[in-house]
């Protein structure tokens, strides 16, 4: 289900108060809510009625009161969920029915545009998997009775509007409860309301971001009375939720739209669909399957209901009787009643009575379990005989002719006629509905993909803009000139009784196909694709010209034969000499090849020897050049390790000779010591003259001048300073 407007129709904006609106060409909110609630006031037993039909379709079929009730007497909650199975058959018998849509002119002059109209209708239905949806259609119009599509115009690449089919939910839909067609062709007002994010609010309506972030802080109290599977409020402040409506209505004649939250006007406007005739019609398509007395539409499991509740608690029943035990026993029979029960139920019980008492089953129980499989049979009987019966889906048929076959088979589609007819109705219209669309909104160039009846894919162009003879520019294929109307063309139901004739015709021998082959290929099971083309086939065959005298044929094939037999001799001996020529030019041009394929590897060898030999001799200079230079950088090297050597030796020598020369002044000093102690010895003996204190001090210092100094040696051993 969507909620979204054609971007390229004009849209006005209101909202705020919920005062009339100023614009008469719309109806004011009040009036559109007041439409709204209108509905859920009158047809409240018809959305209880739907929600119900929706739970027994899918199994939920007990109450919480009858499953509590059940409980208590210990009986087991059994679900034997046929109304699923039959509407399941239901929506199998319309998919077997050929229901394809096929354009027909209304006019003479555009007898040529209907099969162009009917390719271009088939690739819109492609193009939005309508096989798919007229078959979801087909189980919800079953289960709710109400059932539909809403158009929607989309932005195509085609420089114009793709057209967009969206399924209708009945549980969303809203319509006039006084309509009573079962094509709401008599609804003033139709419209869905759904929960939406307000993320997805502002997407769809950015102008109105504003306001929606308004509704969300402000809340809303409006809520319904209808009790439903989905709360109808319109504003969830705590999910961040909204419920919009898209309402269409008639307005003077015309079909408008309102999307509004609340009392607050999202977009309005006028509908962009109009028919045939220019008249406005809505995005909404529905169809019912029935319409009761009250105006009321309800779908296949109104009848079946009463019948499918029997089949649940009657083999709930049943099932209850055979778990259980009734006794019935005199007063005292046992001890304890509670022990004797249990051991009753037991399927190797014990059970002791007292002496002279009786104690015996209840043999009526297996008259009520009897009972009751009578009346379930009969309640499967009711569900199994209503609508698409065992013959109508190909059960329990095999021993029966065709004739008995297609009987059962009528009888069962004629209480699925109404639903038929009326389903069969709401897809004419859809499809007229989708004709007019395309042909108002689809303007631009296009090109359009059909299949033929051998599945072969096609190509042609719509609205192609071409020169014609005159040299003024004409469109073909021009979609929106072509008045065509829409039929289903669907194929006759005639298998059955084709299996009767070909049966009859078998019994006639192979001699009557040999004679009357067009009759047999009719009447035999093929498809009608493959009938046609066989009897075309046999058609020229008839009308081909008579065969000549077998005599006369002999003869000329037996002329034709030598005259065939001398051209083979002529074109071997031909092809014989061509073929000997051939092999010697081919001999001859493979010699040629040969001798330039050797000059050419002669011519190679000897360059690519003389490539080596420059390289050689490339490397021997290079190789002389390193050697020369690696000669002469040893000799620099040893002349720098002999001067180096040398100043070693030099270093040594003076230090040697520094140490000789210490040593020998040190001697000297030694010397002069020692002569002066003995003077010094002399002169003690002697008287001290006056100036022996002077004397003193000159040998005190010359005393302290001749110290032997302290040698300063490196770790080599040679001399490097004396302190």
């Amino acid at each position: 289900m969507e909620l979204s407007v054609a971007a390229s129709e004009p849209m006005a904006s209101g909202g705020g108060s919920s005062s009339p609106d100023s614009n008469d060409q719309y109806l004011s909110v009040d009036k559109l809510k007041k439409q709204y609630y209108d509905y859920l006031g009158a047809k409240t037993s018809e959305i209880e009625e739907a929600r119900q039909s929706r739970h027994y379709y899918h199994g939920d079929q007990w109450t919480e009161q009858e499953i509590a009730v059940l409980q208590r007497r210990k009986q087991p909650v059994v679900t034997s969920n046929r109304i699923e199975r039959k509407i399941n058959a239901v929506v199998g018998i319309v998919e077997k029915l050929r229901q394809d849509p096929k354009a027909y002119a209304r006019t003479p002059q555009h007898e040529q545009g209907a099969d162009v109209a009917t390719a271009v209708m088939r690739y819109a239905l492609d193009t939005n998997d309508w096989k798919s949806k007229s078959t979801r259609n087909a189980r919800l119009g079953a289960i709710d009775g109400i059932a539909g599509v809403e158009f929607d115009l989309e932005t195509g690449d085609q420089g114009d509007p793709d057209l967009g089919i969206h399924i209708v939910y009945a549980d969303a839909f809203f319509y006039d409860p006084r309509s009573f067609d079962e094509g709401f062709t008599d609804a003033r007002y139709m419209g869905i309301a759904k929960w939406i994010d307000v993320d997805q609010a502002k997407e769809l309506i950015p102008s109105k971001a504003s306001e929606i972030d308004d509704l969300m802080e402000a809340g809303s109290d409006i809520t319904s009375s209808a009790d439903q599977d989905r709360e109808r409020v319109w504003v969830n402040t705590s999910l961040k939720r909204l419920r919009l409506v898209d309402h269409w209505y008639i307005c003077k004649g015309k079909w408008c739209w309102t999307l509004y939250i609340g009392n607050t006007v999202m977009m309005q406007g006028e509908s962009p669909f109009h028919d045939e005739k220019g008249r406005t019609f809505p995005r909404f398509l529905m169809f019912s399957a029935n319409v009761d007395h009250d105006g009321d539409r309800y779908g296949f499991v109104r009848t079946l209901k009463s019948a499918q509740d029997e089949i649940n608690m009657r083999r709930s029943k049943a099932l209850h009787l055979l778990n259980t035990r009734r006794i019935i026993s005199e007063k005292g029979a046992v001890d304890d009643v509670e022990i004797a029960r249990r051991e009753w139920a037991k399927p190797d019980g014990w059970v002791e009575t007292n002496p002279g008492l009786k104690m015996v089953p209840d043999e009526s129980a297996n008259q009520d379990f009897s009972g009751q499989l009578e009346m379930l049979q009969e309640s499967k009987n009711e569900i199994e005989n209503f609508g698409p019966n065992p013959a109508l889906v190909g059960e329990g048929l095999q021993d029966s002719s065709g004739r008995a076959i297609a009987l059962l088979q009528q009888a069962g589609m004629a209480e699925l006629g109404p639903y038929l007819s009326s389903f069969k109705n709401w897809k004419i219209r859809v499809y007229r509905c989708i004709w007019n669309i395309i042909t108002e909104h689809w303007k631009a160039e296009r090109w359009i993909r059909v299949t033929d009846d051998q599945n072969v894919a096609q190509f042609f162009q719509i609205n192609k803009l071409e020169v014609d003879q005159f040299g003024r520019p004409a469109i073909v294929n021009a979609i929106g000139s072509m008045d065509v109307d829409f039929i289903i063309d669907e194929g006759q139901d005639a298998i059955n009784m084709q299996a009767d004739a070909f049966g009859v015709l078998q019994s006639l021998g192979p001699q009557f196909a040999q004679q009357f082959p067009d009759i047999a290929i009719e009447l035999s099971p093929i498809e009608q694709v493959v009938k046609t083309k066989m009897l075309k086939k046999i058609q020229a065959a008839q009308q081909a010209p008579p065969r000549p005298d077998p005599s006369v044929m002999a003869a000329q094939q037996k002329a034709q034969l030598d005259a065939q037999v001398a051209t083979d001799k002529a074109q071997r001996e031909a092809a014989q000499a061509q073929q000997a020529s051939q092999q010697k030019q081919a001999e001859f041009a493979m010699e040629q090849q040969r001798l330039a394929e050797k000059a050419a590897f002669d011519r190679k060898q000897a360059s690519d020897q003389a490539e080596f030999d420059w390289h050689l001799e490339s490397s021997k200079s290079q190789r002389q050049m390193e050697l020369e230079e690696y000669k002469a950088t040893q000799q620099i090297r040893l002349k720098q390790a002999e001067t180096v050597a040398n100043v070693q030796i030099s270093r040594e020598k003076n230090a040697v000779d520094a140490e000789a020369k210490q040593q020998d002044q040190e001697l000297r000093h030694a010397d002069m010591r020692e002569r002066s102690a003995q003077k010094q010895e002399q002169d003690r003996q002697k008287p001290e003259p006056e100036t022996s204190a002077i004397m003193k001090k000159m040998v005190a210092l010359l005393e302290q001048s001749s110290k032997p100094k302290k040698v300063i040696r490196d770790n080599a051993g040679r001399l490097v300073g004396v302190e």
